[in-house]
């Protein structure tokens, strides 16, 4: 546990230097020997200006992070930035799509519960009206399908060219996914 730059900057309050940390690849989940993260010292800057920015910049980050682990099933990397303060509802500045949306339509099962047990809105919409469900709908993937009813998704939801997820399961061919909508109620 030595002094990590990230976290000697946000202590200080060097919003510029941690910009520059961050950009360059800080890792933000690193401890130090209080077992304090960049995050929690910078929380604990008194009256400083510039306190807000740097918690914000540091949260993006650990958001960013997030997303790109869910994507790619790194279900410890998720775990870990979930309790670190990264916000379960993430989502890529473009396209709107969440990493729930994102873990969904990759069929990691595990990592979407992680995301709803972290409080992530199951029924988001990305920028082109496509939900979690249709996005697991799409692709397949029965045991995500099952986790996101769980949790009361909207099974008649539409996208932007007004599709379901029944729809979608249906283009796709996927018989199990489409019998397992219509019981929860997709029209």
């Amino acid at each position: 546990y030595g002094m990590d730059a990230l976290i000697v900057a946000a202590r200080y309050g060097t919003f510029r230097m941690v910009l520059k940390l961050l950009a360059s690849g800080a890792n933000v989940k690193t401890k130090d020997c209080k077992n304090k993260t960049a995050l929690e010292w910078s929380r604990d800057l008194d009256n400083y200006s510039r306190k807000k920015e740097i918690e914000e910049a540091i949260l993006e980050r650990m958001n960013q992070l997030l997303i790109l682990a869910a994507s790619n099933g790194q279900y410890a990397e998720v775990c870990d930035l979930l309790k670190l303060g990264a916000s379960a509802n993430s989502k890529e500045s473009t396209s709107g799509i969440s990493a729930l949306m994102l873990a969904a339509g990759k069929g990691y099962a595990d990592i979407v519960r992680a995301l709803l047990g972290g409080g992530a809105n199951v029924n988001e919409k990305d920028r082109a009206k496509v939900t979690a469900l249709m996005r697991a709908a799409e692709e397949g993937h029965i045991d995500v399908v099952r986790v996101l009813l769980a949790q009361w998704a909207n099974v008649n939801d539409k996208d932007k060219d007004g599709l379901t997820a029944l729809m979608v399961a249906l283009r796709n061919g996927h018989v199990d996914v489409c019998l397992m909508l219509q019981e929860a109620g997709a029209k």
